[in-house]
């Protein structure tokens, strides 16, 4: 809990200015900023952890971890392309309006 009462005291200051200085330049509103972070930290932290797996296997750093799978189990490329196009429905059009409507919440 400490660390992350210090993480949040460390990018306050920052989140402020970052905040003040949209909401001067391109009128952007408080609800929209808040929007706007939600997205960039749900799809950042996303993209970092599934991106890295993603990229551990394709160079093969996973390998020795993978569990045996039977052909049966093993996922067609149909799923993937169906669960790339989840994702991107989620991280585009579901979460931004989610947390723009929801505003409120964390008010």
């Amino acid at each position: 809990m400490a660390i992350g009462v210090a993480l949040a005291a460390l990018v306050a200051g920052p989140y402020e200015a970052l905040r003040s200085s949209l909401e001067g330049s391109f009128g952007v509103s408080d609800r929209a900023f808040y929007a706007l972070t939600i997205v960039v930290a749900h799809s950042g932290s996303f993209l970092f952890f599934n991106g890295g797996v993603a990229l551990g296997e394709a160079l093969g750093w996973v390998q020795q971890f993978k569990i045996y799978r039977k052909p049966a189990e093993v996922p067609e490329p149909s799923l993937f392309k169906k669960l790339y196009f989840e994702a991107a429905i989620n991280h585009c059009v579901t979460s931004p309006l989610a947390s723009y409507g929801l505003y409120f919440l964390a008010r």
